[in-house]
């Protein structure tokens, strides 16, 4: 794995070259023009590249150069006393992070393979959306229902209205956010994604609006947050339904007008954002529930597109799987297996509740096992093809497994706290009305009778 440093300090690339020869084998330089020659001649994977380059063109001009080259591979921004404007402005025209003269060796490490592993899902992104493009969105198939989606892209794009992406996992929602920001006036700024499932409830403030160095225990350094980094472009909150309670009327007020403050900053600051938002849930049921403010939720779903399952457009089934497997063996350089009437009807006879990312993942799998140039029935690996279609649909048995848990979570809490319903509501979160709710949709009994 090579790794290019380009800096005018020869100490420092030493130092550099001595700390992470063990992990990369390291090429450098100390002008533009040298690093030019290296980036195009030869085959580098990493660019740490220091901004404040002495002479000829600056860091931030080389940077800008291999952008709108369409180099795509990661650079690492080197900043010894440059200011956070400079670094936002870094980022914004296409760095991949931003490290001191002063890091340690493991924070360096971890930041050149988290700009690897970007990279790399940048490659396959483009890699798919080259494939949409191509297909002119067939891709998706060309159901009525996907056909209507795509007049909906088409006329939700140009606004900054908020749109809500609903439907299950794996049917294909940040694709259509994606599609949106394409497609949108906003298509130079960044995709700022957000998995809201996958944050900590503690770090969830940090992560939307950024902290400054030493505002709280581990904060080692000043941290610039999604919210900031979308600033001209698209904000994408995948999962909003997991957005805590207290952190919904924090990103209420800057979803209203911008603002938002890092923690341990006295400053605000603003971010001109579009918001695109997804969720797996019932959004207005949580309204109900007393777990979701209902005033968030008309900010969050101006514009709605519901994505439906893969069982209820199993006419799209063919087309996907053909195009899937033209996708996938491209990247393992085999040759396309042509798919039998018997692997067809097996694929269509089942329910795939995993959706498209189902489909995708056993075709990928069938490949693998699969020996001739044609991929018959029983080459599909991972499906039960006698009795898996009539397994219940997983959201409705998840719903089902929810109710459950929140009923019996309930009934425990209010005998914890001897049916007082404030302490109650507080633990867990919710509203007095809100666990009122709770109450009479499960229909449990209070101390009182009620």
């Amino acid at each position: 794995m090579k790794i290019l440093i380009i800096d005018d300090d020869r100490e420092f690339i030493d130092h550099l070259r001595f700390i992470l020869s063990e992990s990369f084998d390291i090429e450098s330089a100390v002008t533009c023009e040298e690093a030019i020659k290296i980036i195009y001649d030869r085959k580098v994977e990493a660019v740490l590249l220091d901004i404040d380059l002495g002479a000829g063109i600056s860091g931030m001009d080389l940077l800008e150069k291999l952008r709108e080259d369409a180099v795509d591979i990661p650079v690492i921004m080197i900043s010894g006393t440059t200011s956070v404007d400079t670094v936002v402005k870094a980022m914004k025209m296409g760095a991949d992070d931003y490290i001191g003269k002063t890091i340690k060796i493991e924070e360096l490490k971890a930041s050149i393979f988290r700009a690897l592993t970007s990279a790399k899902n940048k490659r396959e992104l483009n890699y798919l959306r080259s494939e949409i493009d191509q297909l002119k969105g067939e891709f998706w198939g060309d159901s009525e229902p996907i056909r209507k989606i795509r007049e909906v892209i088409k006329i939700a794009a140009p606004n900054d209205s908020s749109v809500l992406i609903s439907g299950e996992s794996g049917t294909g929602k940040e694709l259509v956010a994606r599609s949106l920001h394409k497609y949108s006036k906003r298509s130079e700024g960044a995709f700022i994604s957000v998995n809201c499932a996958a944050i900590p409830r503690e770090l969830f403030e940090s992560e939307f609006f950024g902290h400054e160095k030493g505002s709280f225990t581990g904060a080692i350094q000043k941290h610039i947050g999604k919210v900031e980094l979308a600033d001209g472009g698209t904000l994408f909150l995948d999962e909003i339904g997991e957005l805590p309670w207290e952190m919904q009327s924090k990103f209420l007020r800057t979803l209203q007008d911008g603002s938002f403050q890092r923690i341990g900053s006295p400053k605000e600051m603003n971010s001109d954002f579009r918001l695109v938002s997804a969720t797996n849930r019932e959004l207005m049921q949580m309204v109900r529930d007393g777990s979701f403010r209902e005033d968030l939720y008309y900010r969050v779903k101006v514009i709605e597109i519901n994505v439906p399952p893969l069982r209820d457009r199993k006419v799209d089934i063919p087309l996907l799987a053909e195009n899937i497997l033209k996708k996938k063996c491209k990247q393992m350089n085999k040759r396309v297996p042509r798919i039998t009437s018997s692997a067809m009807k097996a694929l269509s006879a089942y329910n795939w509740y995993g959706n498209v990312r189902e489909l995708e993942n056993i075709l990928e799998c069938s490949l693998i096992f699969c020996k001739d140039d044609k991929l018959e029935a029983q080459d599909l690996q991972g499906i039960n093809l006698t009795g898996m279609s009539d397994l219940p649909n997983y959201e409705v048995g998840k719903k089902e497994v929810i109710n459950r848990y929140q009923k019996d979570y309930i009934r425990l809490s209010l005998k914890i706290y001897n049916g007082n319903i404030s302490k109650t509501a507080e633990s867990m979160g919710l509203s007095r009305q809100g666990l009122y709710n709770l109450i009479n949709k499960f229909g449990i009994k209070t101390e009182n009778g009620n």
